[in-house]
């Protein structure tokens, strides 16, 4: 499970994956880059209980993401 802390990514994805959005802890929030290598959203999604609520920022690029393990890899604090 992942702390209550705010979680960061660095590479680029096409969507947050759901096993991700399910450890994050009640209160938790996850920033990341969503898009295609066109450009993509900064993307803010906190915990509340069960359900999710997503904010989106600006338009950005970011290096993609090639494979799930290294989304993984790349969670920072």
């Amino acid at each position: 499970e992942l702390p209550s802390a705010i979680r960061a990514t660095k590479p680029a994805v096409p969507k947050i994956p759901k096993i991700i959005l399910e450890q994050l802890k009640d209160g938790g929030v996850l920033v990341a880059p969503v898009g295609d290598s066109l450009g993509q959203k900064i993307v803010r999604v906190r915990r509340y209980k069960d359900s999710f609520h997503t904010e989106e920022f600006g338009d950005f690029v970011f290096i993609p993401m090639k494979n799930v393990w290294n989304y993984l890899i790349c969670l920072i604090i």
